[in-house]
């Protein structure tokens, strides 16, 4: 390369050019998107363990419903397993009356209708994770059925418990004992942050950043983070065996 060329005292200078500014300040702004997401993320999760206060006087608000197993089943020698079962799968409502039944319109009237309550069923990526609680021998009391989605217009696999006549539903008041303490400091951090960001209209590229959804009616976009660094959630020892490899690539070369 020739010294006396002015590229090469501008590159070796602390001068910018104007690209190199421009790409600057784009860099920064996204920084700063992220550095909010980050922000109002972990207000959050203070706002999430706060702890619960119990109140002075309990008071009921509502009725809930589970599912408790059969008398018969109760008595019966496979009652500790169906119980362990259930506790897997049991499902909890909550209503205002002790009928659970809610109004529909039905062919231009109003009908009472009675709310369907069923066993926790399964889909296909949550049968085959390794962190399913099922056992091999719990996993043969459920079948797999075809069903459609509306949405996304395509049929998806639900595994259905087959045998949900060993249980019976059981209603019982349902008592408030406890409150969730409020912090105002914290709300209002968390009111300003997000006010900065819908003022400004900063929802659609911090999601675009964050690898979150391009706003509330797209699919979520599953592109890699751009910031994300190489040796996040990565051991120890797999980051000083592919640094080995880079090396012996560089040699190669």
């Amino acid at each position: 390369m020739d010294t006396n060329d002015l590229s090469y005292y501008i590159e070796c200078s602390r001068i910018k050019s104007a690209r190199r500014k421009v790409r600057l300040q784009k860099l920064d702004k996204e920084k700063q998107l992220i550095g909010l997401d980050k922000e109002i993320r972990r207000l959050s999760k203070l706002e999430d363990e706060l702890p619960l206060i119990p109140l002075e006087i309990p008071y009921q608000k509502g009725w809930k419903r589970f599912f408790v197993l059969r008398e018969d089943v109760a008595v019966s020698k496979y009652a500790t397993f169906f119980n362990e079962l259930l506790i897997k799968i049991n499902t909890t409502q909550h209503c205002n009356n002790k009928a659970f039944t809610k109004r529909k319109r039905k062919r231009r009237k109003k009908v009472i209708v009675e709310i369907v309550q069923n066993l926790r069923s399964f889909l296909n990526y949550e049968w085959n994770s390794s962190k399913c609680k099922l056992t091999e021998k719990e996993k043969e009391f459920f079948k797999p059925l075809k069903r459609w989605c509306n949405t996304r217009k395509c049929f998806y696999t639900e595994y259905v418990f087959t045998e949900p006549w060993r249980f019976v539903l059981k209603i019982k008041p349902h008592f408030i004992t406890h409150y969730k303490m409020h912090d105002n400091v914290l709300k209002q951090q968390m009111a300003e942050i997000d006010n900065h960001i819908e003022n400004h209209y900063l929802r659609h590229q911090i999601y675009k950043l964050t690898n979150g959804r391009k706003d509330h009616y797209r699919c979520w976009n599953r592109n890699k983070l751009k910031y994300l660094h190489p040796f996040k959630n990565k051991a120890l020892h797999t980051i000083l065996y592919e640094c080995e490899q880079e090396k012996i690539k560089n040699k190669n070369k």
